[in-house]
């Protein structure tokens, strides 16, 4: 009876201790299943102009890993130095192509200003192009659904520029266009029509050259202008469905022959104008000159300089107009300067969504959860918050923070009480379509100085049709190269 007993106790004992084993194989293979996901990031080695950037995403990816237990981020940099970035770049273009390479890619799609004179490689020719070779994953399930983001505040002209036939490849973060900033009281007291600003760009142009007075002319310099907006006044580009440059010959010669034109009439004029044109902060919280103390009307730079040239004007009691500068057929064309994506390889979607669109909220759009940087005043990365709406008192907070901690307490300060949206009506503006610059667009942009002979002062000898024809064929080598 007892032998009975024992064997049953062994048998009880052996089944449990089978079922312990199985839950712990249980146990350890969701262990694995988590300790095995490792999310890589991509993004820009870190320089001066990006220590605020870095700054959130290091103390994101803290977070993250603390809040998903078992979760690794891998952040990987592309180093700034031709020799050791285009080897990396030849390896990450491979792995992407053949369904590996980093999760999560969030990187500038411009120009920085320590880039503009020597610009390094990007990943992506064309990002457009990118989203239609199949390198990126579609979002728009996780978009579409995420209730608790507010897209409503995002400006959705430029989130359309991550949307391929209905499916969301990219995520905009950040965007800039060409502005005219006018002070509105100086302008009026020139007699000019304002009706220059809501004038197509050669409308702008052939206006300009049409100036009797220089001190005038010399106002309407696109000087602050970044060469990857060039491409911002054709309406119409690459048709990337049929593969095929949309932009005709005509339209391009017309822009040529009105931009030859316009820096003739500008070149006398601006040698004999003293005016100088900064809007930025450095030079005004040091005591130096803004650009309606040197006698200029207008200041022509680009979205992301508007805080500072606002809450500059502000403070000194100046009211400003501002105006886009359109496109040959009068449409506004913004550019996307930062952006995030998924690759179409990631195993692990979801996870890598949740971690991307953490900065399309708040704390990373308005720069809410950036540390304190001493000497660091320019915004964490280049161009204006994607969350556009309620952004300038927020930015403004940061702004003046900033301020205080890069300039000593013996400099100007900046008057940013009450600030808000309405001071900023560029943000409202319509914006007709959103695109990724390419390289080519920053050669047409240097190209363009070979209209004008600025020792003589005079239009150069060159044929404007052969030109235009010229930067056709190299569109569509563009396009074919893919």
């Amino acid at each position: 009876m007892k032998k009975q007993e024992n064997a049953k106790h062994r048998v009880a004992r052996f089944i449990a201790f089978l079922i312990s084993i199985l839950s712990c194989f249980a146990t350890l293979s969701g262990c694995e299943k988590n300790d095995a996901i490792t999310l890589r990031v991509l993004v820009e080695e870190s320089t001066y102009e990006t220590i605020g950037f870095h700054s959130q995403l290091n103390r994101w990816i803290a977070e993250f890993e603390a809040e998903h237990e078992g979760i690794t981020i891998v952040l990987e940099q592309l180093p700034q130095d031709s020799e050791s970035r285009n080897p990396m770049l030849q390896q990450i273009r491979s792995e992407l192509m053949s369904g590996n390479g980093p999760d999560i890619l969030i990187l500038p799609n411009a120009l920085s200003d320590q880039d503009a004179l020597n610009p390094k490689k990007p990943l992506f020719n064309d990002v457009a192009q990118a989203m239609r070779n199949g390198l990126f994953s579609d979002l728009s399930d996780f978009y579409d659904q995420d209730d608790s983001l507010g897209t409503a505040d995002l400006q959705e002209a430029v989130m359309d520029a991550g949307v391929v036939d209905g499916h969301r490849y990219v995520l905009p973060l950040r965007y800039d266009l060409p502005v005219v900033y006018v002070d509105k009281t100086a302008f009026s007291q020139t007699g000019l029509d304002a009706g220059i600003f809501e004038s197509s760009v050669i409308g702008y142009m052939d206006a300009v050259t049409e100036m009797e007075n220089s001190s005038y002319a010399s106002n309407f310099r696109m000087h602050w202008i970044r060469f990857q907006f060039f491409f911002n006044f054709f309406p119409k580009l690459i048709d990337y469905d049929t593969g095929k440059v949309s932009l005709q010959k005509e339209d391009v010669s017309a822009f040529l022959r009105s931009y030859q034109d316009y820096w003739v009439r500008l070149l006398p004029a601006l040698k004999s104008s003293a005016l100088s044109q900064r809007p930025f902060y450095k030079y005004y919280c040091a005591d130096g000159a803004y650009w309606t103390d040197t006698g200029n009307f207008l200041f022509i730079g680009s979205l992301q300089q508007g805080m500072e040239t606002v809450t500059i004007a502000r403070t000194k009691g100046i009211e400003l107009d501002m105006y886009p500068i359109r496109a040959t057929d009068g449409s506004v064309i913004a550019d996307v300067t930062w952006y995030g994506a998924v690759s179409s390889g990631c195993k692990n979607k979801e996870l890598a969504y949740e971690f991307l669109r953490a900065f399309l909220t708040e704390d990373f759009q308005w720069e809410k959860n950036l540390e304190d940087i001493y000497g660091i005043w320019q915004p964490a990365a280049y161009g204006w918050p994607v969350r556009a709406k309620g952004s300038v008192s927020a930015l403004a907070k940061v702004i003046e923070k900033r301020t205080r901690l890069s300039f000593s307490a013996n400099n100007r300060e900046v008057n940013l009480e009450g600030i808000g949206d309405q001071e900023m009506p560029i943000l409202g503006i319509h914006i007709d379509q959103a695109r990724f610059s390419i390289p080519l667009e920053r050669e047409f942009a240097n190209a363009l100085s070979a209209l004008y002979d600025r020792h003589t002062q005079q239009a150069t000898n060159i044929d404007i049709d052969q030109m235009a024809q010229d930067w056709l064929d190299k569109l569509q080598l563009h396009i074919d190269e893919g």
